[in-house]
């Protein structure tokens, strides 16, 4: 039997509520991490909530076709494994839509 390194567990759990607007927000700046990240969408949301990188979400206006600029975070949620929350930027379709998240990783 192999022994299981402890190091390979996540470390750190964070949660958080986030309402991106209809400017594109970076997610976190500076927090390099080994782990996994859930979203999910506020049932209340009117909207949608977009994610993707820096070039992917920029420039978005006046009811532009939003998933040019990224992928659209789905009402039943979705799981991303990531080594940098900075990598990732938000926007959403309406003003006021948000969602929570909760991590779990490997603070690096």
């Amino acid at each position: 039997m192999t022994p299981v390194n402890p190091s390979l567990y996540p470390n750190k759990i964070a949660t958080g509520n986030i309402s991106p607007g209809i400017s594109p927000i970076q997610l976190f700046q500076n927090i390099k991490m080994n782990g996994y990240i859930h979203f999910v969408p506020k049932d209340t949301n009117s909207g949608n909530i977009y994610i993707g990188n820096a070039p992917v979400v920029g420039g978005i206006t006046n009811n532009a076709d939003l998933t040019a600029y990224g992928f659209i975070i789905p009402k039943s949620g979705i799981t991303i494994s990531i080594d940098d929350l900075s990598k990732l930027y938000l926007v959403s379709s309406v003003n006021g839509d948000s969602f929570t998240y909760f991590a779990a990783y490997i603070d690096c």
